[in-house]
């Protein structure tokens, strides 16, 4: 339920302003939502502010600063999205100073950035079995993010597309090939965890000697081939659900191959 806006200012106590900033956060996913709320809960027990101007850009900082020890990169950026969302919600509502507007996230360097080589998806395919061996497919074959694959239901299946509700709740549709569709009844009876499936792909990658991998390297995969084959970018980034083209961009990784003959019509 939408909760009634009132007034915010620079002296309003925070946890008032949080409790009107949760009426914005009905526009997301449950996942992010319920993360966002812990987020900011984590900030005030830290910084234990009364009111809006006593969260400051340095308190914010050093907030960040001592959620770094042991951490992902991109497991903190999630709070730096909460804290950014919140602030920024505050300066475009009711034009107040934002805290957090040299907030940036950290730099992601890990197997989750990366992209699977055609090789090495294959030797990772040679190395799976059963479950695990059509859930690989799956996401591969879909651009899904895992959190979306977690969240289907029979009902997503309508023949050869699914229907996905991804970030910010935004409806999609998304086409089956032969792949997908041999696998999507396995995708759907997937009730484990994220973290479940970042295991599986721990564990294939080490059988298969590569370097580590997570879920959302099939999405790199996905899309990265999907570009090579010729699909067109601005399709594409429907399927993969992406807010711009400018994102579906960012998964376009060149290859020698992509760019052998590209020049022949010169000659």
């Amino acid at each position: 339920m939408q909760h009634a806006v009132d007034t915010i200012t620079a002296g309003t106590p925070v946890l008032h302003a949080i409790d009107q900033w949760s009426g914005h956060c009905q526009r997301f996913a449950p996942g992010t939502r319920q993360n966002y709320q812990a987020v900011l809960a984590r900030l005030l027990d830290y910084c234990q502010p009364a009111s809006i101007a006593d969260l400051t850009t340095g308190q914010i900082g050093a907030y960040v600063n001592s959620r770094l020890a042991g951490r992902k990169p991109q497991s903190l950026n999630k709070d730096i999205n909460a804290i950014r969302s919140f602030f920024r919600w505050l300066n475009e509502t009711y034009d107040l100073p934002n805290a957090a507007a040299k907030l940036r996230k950290m730099p992601i360097c890990d197997e989750e950035s990366r992209f699977l080589t055609e090789e090495e998806y294959r030797k990772v395919l040679s190395f799976a079995a059963g479950r695990d061996l059509a859930l690989v497919k799956f996401l591969a074959n879909t651009g899904l993010r895992i959190s979306e694959m977690i969240a289907l239901t029979p009902a997503s299946l309508q023949g050869k597309w699914l229907t996905v509700n991804g970030k910010g709740r935004k409806r999609r549709f998304v086409p089956l090939n032969t792949t997908a569709l041999e696998t999507v009844q396995i995708a759907i009876q997937f009730s484990k965890s994220r973290h479940c499936f970042y295991q599986i792909c721990q564990h294939l990658a080490k059988r298969a000697g590569c370097l580590p991998f997570g879920p959302h390297s099939l999405r790199h995969y996905f899309a990265t081939r999907c570009l090579s084959h010729g699909v067109d970018i601005h399709l594409l980034s429907k399927i993969l659900g992406h807010s711009s083209v400018a994102v579906t961009e960012r998964y376009y990784h060149f290859s020698p191959e992509h760019l052998a003959g590209l020049t022949d019509c010169l000659d």
